[in-house]
């Protein structure tokens, strides 16, 4: 993944790659991050995808690459609040 890349998930749903202070990926939906929503899934260590701390059967590699990047985050967004 690469900071602040959209992917598109395999239902066609595109997301915003965003690297927390951490150094942890989180997507959010597209939507959500131009209206600064909160985070919809989390990449876990071992690359699967969790969303709200259940796993979603997801995995990055599900994701594909758009090739397209966001603008960079709103300082609205809070990565403390996570799952």
């Amino acid at each position: 993944m690469r900071h602040l890349g959209i992917y598109k998930a395999p239902d066609g749903t595109e997301y915003v790659a965003s690297k927390g202070p951490d150094g942890m990926y989180f997507l959010f939906d597209l939507h959500h991050w131009v209206n600064y929503g909160a985070v919809g899934l989390r990449i876990n260590e071992d690359g699967s995808i969790s969303r709200k701390g259940q796993r979603t059967g997801m995995h990055v590699e599900d994701f594909e690459d758009t090739g397209r990047t966001a603008d960079p985050p709103s300082p609205s967004h809070d990565f403390g609040n996570q799952d």
